[in-house]
């Protein structure tokens, strides 16, 4: 309460922040004040706590704390720690007006857009508005409770659902190709759709993909029997929670495509047998193979 008194923020915004931060058990190790090389110094809100060149978040924090400076540094103290954690919010967030869990991660207004958040968790908002929304009784829910929201351009007249489903959300691929052939444009993890001509002699291919996260699923790859004109080949990446990304290839089998590199590797192959004939018989006629072009 006192940490809220002299700070401005709300004691319960405070609690809550600390349940996100150490975890509700309190087994967060910058406040065990046991600390290897730390011992005896505390960081409640995680300020500055982030892996930095051979130290870990835990221990890059608790050296922020073992300081001495502004926010009542050093730390060395539970009360220290929570008074000057509180303060610092205060004066760089709250006042600042980013004054609502949501806007402390997501700075969407002001000068400094998309910038200054407090810290990287997406979800923090949401669980951290969770934790406080238990410091208010029904009956108090049930009164007239003001709202900070912001509202964007072209934003949908009802709420979106809140996503389902546990476990990882990352349906990336890390790598897609066409055996034999080369895709345009060259991979990217964020690029869903790419584009292959094969020559009309070329009945199938065979597609492979490799997801970023072991734990998702991927489907639509192997050998696939083409028709001629346009075929497109969707593969399916399935995250963990369920999320799905679908990729496509847009394969066109037509005369004149390319054949497989396999044929032009078998090509350059005997070209490089005919050159070598000629140059091991220095009294036989001069002549070179043509150059066979890369594909």
């Amino acid at each position: 309460m006192s940490a809220g008194q002299q700070s401005g923020v709300n004691p319960y915004v405070l609690a809550a922040m600390i349940l996100q931060e150490q975890g509700k058990d309190g087994r967060g190790g910058s406040i065990s004040g046991t600390e290897a090389g730390y011992q005896g110094y505390y960081n409640f809100f995680n300020i500055e706590a982030y892996a930095s060149g051979n130290l870990t978040a835990v221990q890059r924090g608790l050296w922020y704390a073992s300081q001495s400076g502004s926010y009542e540094r050093p730390w060395n103290s539970v009360e220290r720690s929570i008074l000057g954690g509180a303060v610092y919010y205060g004066q760089n967030y709250v006042q600042a007006g980013q004054d609502t869990f949501y806007l402390k991660k997501f700075n969407v207004q002001g000068s400094n857009l998309y910038k200054h958040q407090y810290m990287t968790n997406v979800q923090a908002a949401a669980s951290e508005a969770s934790e406080l929304s238990k410091a208010y009784t029904a009956q108090l829910k049930q009164t007239a409770l003001e709202f900070k929201i912001p509202v964007f351009n072209n934003m949908p007249e009802n709420a979106c659902a809140k996503p389902t489903g546990d476990g990882s959300p990352n349906n990336k691929l890390s790598n897609l190709y066409a055996d034999g052939f080369v895709l345009t444009p060259t991979f990217n993890r964020d690029t869903e759709s790419y584009d292959l001509i094969v020559d009309h002699s070329v009945s199938s291919v065979t597609i492979g993909a490799t997801a970023l996260d072991s734990s998702a699923g991927i489907s639509g790859t192997g050998t696939i029997e083409l028709q001629s004109g346009n075929n497109d080949v969707a593969i399916q990446v399935k995250a963990q929670n369920g999320h799905v990304r679908t990729y496509t290839v847009h394969v066109v089998r037509q005369s004149g495509g390319p054949p497989t590199r396999a044929v032009w590797a078998e090509a350059a192959a005997a070209a490089d047998l005919v050159r070598a004939a000629v140059r091991a018989c220095p009294e036989a006629p001069v002549w070179e193979a043509p150059e066979v072009p890369a594909r």
